[in-house]
């Protein structure tokens, strides 16, 4: 939920979406929470929608850590407009 937030707080969309899709992205992340690629798994269907998450995910670069946690190698990311 930590990692989804401190990419989400970065969506911006100037644009009213019609239900409310989800975009899943995969991440592939370095062990200091920098986010090394990303890629759609799955279209909301909405490309204004998609490219805002794909915008979030660069904007943020590096998800937060606590002390002495780790990331997985790989992080799935469920985006809804409206959650």
């Amino acid at each position: 939920m930590k990692l989804a937030l401190a990419v989400k707080t970065n969506i911006r969309l100037d644009i009213e979406i019609e239900g409310n899709p989800v975009a899943v992205v995969r991440a592939e992340t370095e062990v200091d929470g920098r986010i090394k690629s990303r890629d759609l798994v799955q279209s909301s269907g909405v490309v204004e929608w998609d490219t805002a998450v794909f915008k979030a995910i660069d904007q943020t670069s590096r998800l937060p850590l606590e002390a002495n946690e780790t990331l997985p190698k790989v992080v799935e990311f469920h985006f809804r407009p409206r959650e």
